[in-house]
């Protein structure tokens, strides 16, 4: 991949390889002091993009983004199986602790509220 392909994409925040290390790094740290650096380090990496993942959130695979992270809310509850495809403006909420259960091979169109 050329340089100015990869500009451009951190650029729009499409380059999501990042900030799926930084999550799966902070799902598999135990506690204490590194998963707090983590979470904060993921936090901020979400909030540049323009959306957040929840740090409980279970996500199997990667999911793809075709637009980037932009307005995507994932709840911390939420769960995600794999090959799924969510777009923009898309929130992934809660209620009383309980939140969706993703299946596999899934699209989610822009806008949707689960």
């Amino acid at each position: 991949m050329s340089i100015k392909k990869l500009l451009i994409d951190y650029s729009r925040g499409i380059n999501m390889e990042h900030f799926w290390r930084l999550y799966t790094r902070q799902c598999k740290a135990k506690g204490g002091i590194r998963r707090d650096i983590l979470t904060f380090r993921m936090s901020r990496c979400a909030f540049r993009h323009g959306g957040y993942v929840g740090p409980g959130a279970v996500i199997k695979g990667m999911p793809e983004f075709p637009l980037g992270l932009q307005g995507i809310f994932i709840s911390k509850f939420a769960e995600v199986g794999e090959n799924c495809w969510i777009y923009q403006n898309v929130t992934i909420g809660e209620v009383n602790g309980k939140a969706p259960v993703i299946g596999d091979n899934c699209r989610i169109g822009a806008g949707a509220v689960v």
